[in-house]
């Protein structure tokens, strides 16, 4: 049977050695979201003409209507859609709109759901729609992150700090910044559901901030980020004086350095795919090409995932995880080597064979 090369690649040969989901399910956001037609937004009916106009916003024109409106926070423009049947139309009218509500429904409820369609409009979403790279790395990103709607991808939002929220305990405590600071960053409420691929069970609704702008607001106050690394390093050693002085007699010394060693072997685990709060503002979405209208939604390795146990713990998650195009996926086979089929005891499994070097 002919194998794919790094040349070409046919229609075949990409239904066979890939798949369109993840073999463990991801469990983000978008797998826990209701599945109700009342959160969406729908298009207008036939309800006739509306009676009731605008007021004083009649009197501008209807482009520089759209214009203003597709620059208004999502929240805000969900409340004018539903002030009257000509706000309506009016919503219903711009092109964006129809857009997003078309083709990244996942985005609209997921931001709704969490609370976060406030922090941006829907010319935001409507671009990150429209790009395709990721943000942290470059690489495909079939994925957005809700609270500041950024394009990801899975590598960049389990691993990197930027993306992974946290408390607004944890942005006075580590950032220094004040109550009225912190709750003035974006932010976002957890739905409560089964997130990470432990599929770790979380029914707490949680308010959580955007790290990164956690990390700019500690700058503003702190004058650079050398200082703000200072100020954490601060408030961490004084943190571990207190645990020190009330840790009694060798035991409990032993008992706690034996907790800081398994925190730090496991904390690549609990801080990266096993925790909960990386997951939670996280939706796949595809991206759309401006000027084919179509949409790319990728796809993944099955090579990759049947490798599963075979290769580094890490290696695995980045390889089996990533969501390739079909250029991406023929740079992705000249580095690990074409697809060749084994046959094992589970059955036939699908491989790559090193390159000779």
């Amino acid at each position: 049977m002919a194998q794919p090369t790094e040349e070409e690649l046919t229609e075949a040969q990409l239904q066979r050695f890939t798949s369109a989901r993840p073999r463990i399910p991801d469990n983000i956001l978008g797998d826990n979201l209701p599945r109700r037609l009342s959160s969406l937004p729908v298009a207008s009916r036939n309800c006739g003409p509306a009676r009731v106009d605008l007021g004083g916003l009649d009197v501008l024109p209807l482009e520089l209507l759209q214009w203003i409106l597709v620059r208004v926070d999502l929240l805000s423009l969900s409340i004018f859609r539903r002030v009257n049947l000509r706000a309506r139309e009016v919503v219903d009218s711009i092109f964006e709109y129809q857009i997003i509500t078309t083709h990244a429904r996942d985005a609209l409820r997921g931001s709704k759901a969490i609370g976060t369609s406030r922090w941006f409009s829907c010319k935001d979403l409507y671009d990150k729609l429209c790009t395709a790279e990721c943000e942290g790395c470059g690489s495909f990103g079939g994925y957005l992150y809700l609270i500041t709607c950024k394009r990801v991808c899975y590598g960049c939002f389990w691993e990197h700090s930027s993306y992974r929220p946290i408390t607004h305990t944890e942005a006075r405590r580590y950032y220094g910044c004040s109550r009225k600071v912190s709750r003035s960053l974006p932010s976002m409420r957890s739905l409560p559901g089964t997130y990470s691929e432990g599929a770790r069970i979380h029914l707490t609704k949680m308010s959580l901030v955007d790290a990164e702008a956690a990390i700019q607001a500690g700058i503003a106050l702190h004058g650079s980020s050398t200082a703000v690394s200072d100020y954490v390093e601060r408030i961490e050693m004084e943190r571990a004086r207190r645990i020190d002085r009330r840790a009694i007699g060798k035991i409990t010394m032993f008992l706690s350095c034996l907790f800081c060693w398994n925190r730090r072997s496991y904390c690549w685990y609990f801080n990266g795919i096993g925790d909960p709060v990386r997951f939670m503002a996280v939706v796949r979405t595809p991206t759309l090409d401006k000027a084919t209208r179509k949409l790319e939604w990728g796809f993944f390795c099955k090579a990759c995932q049947d490798e599963y146990g075979t290769q580094r713990f890490f290696r695995w998650v980045s390889d089996s995880k990533r969501i390739y195009t079909v250029d991406s996926f023929a740079a992705h086979l000249k580095e690990r080597g074409k697809i060749e089929e084994k046959v094992t005891e589970g059955g036939v499994r699908l491989y790559h064979r090193p390159r000779p070097r």
